[in-house]
């Protein structure tokens, strides 16, 4: 399709990474971090998360920015990077179960699952050029 034609161009899935993680890390910082009595994350915690989410996103946007020729090494790095992040946050989710609200254990598993979902999408897009 279309769709996927465009999706799968490395240089937007850099984009697409790098704004999925500028929206997490300001999610993180701008809803979380304030209202923790709400979600149940410590504010500290949040941003330790937020932190790496953001060196993410720089990373991710200066690699849809500058378009590297040999791209394949970058995106590995960033789809590692991301897996990292989600044993991460799947391990203060564990950690912290007793403090989190229903609201923040939801909070974190939808970010985890979209998180696979661009880690999927930049696996297809590795196997797809090589």
């Amino acid at each position: 399709s279309k769709f996927q034609q465009v999706i799968l161009i490395p240089r937007n899935v850099f984009l697409l990474d790098g704004i999925g993680a500028l929206v997490s890390s300001l999610f993180l910082v701008v809803l979380l971090a304030p209202f923790e009595s709400f979600f149940g994350m410590p504010s500290d915690y949040v941003y330790q998360l937020a932190i790496p989410a953001f060196v993410f996103a720089v990373y991710s946007i200066a690699c849809y920015v500058f378009n590297p020729n040999n791209w394949q090494p970058f995106m590995k790095l960033i789809a590692l990077a991301n897996f990292i992040y989600c044993c991460v946050t799947f391990y203060l989710i564990l950690k912290l179960f007793y403090r989190l609200t229903q609201f923040g254990v939801l909070y974190f598993i939808l970010e985890i699952a979209v998180i696979f979902m661009v880690i999927a999408l930049e696996i297809n897009t590795i196997r797809k050029q090589v």
